[in-house]
């Protein structure tokens, strides 16, 4: 579920105009990217994969259901190709 709530963090601070978000904790902590071995946890493939694809223009995008958090981006690669992220 830490999943969710991070790509739903992700989304929250693009749209508010943020460039980073940076984690409490890298390693050796229940809420960090690395295990105690510095093995990825989900999130750090989560950041990875949100910063290999989705570039920092945010489209203004809603939900008619307010139980879905919708996010947009163009891609990184093309500006013409969109992001999406449905939570």
């Amino acid at each position: 579920l830490d999943g969710f709530w991070y790509l739903d963090a992700l989304g929250t601070i693009s749209n508010l105009g943020h460039a980073v978000f940076a984690r409490q904790c890298l390693a050796e902590a229940v809420y960090s990217l690395l295990n105690d071995d510095f093995a990825p946890y989900p999130d750090y493939y989560i950041a990875y994969i949100w910063n290999l694809l989705m570039s920092p223009q945010v489209l203004g995008i809603t939900s008619t259901d307010e139980n879905v958090r919708v996010y947009a981006h163009c891609m990184k690669t093309s500006q013409d190709i969109h992001g999406f992220a449905h939570i």
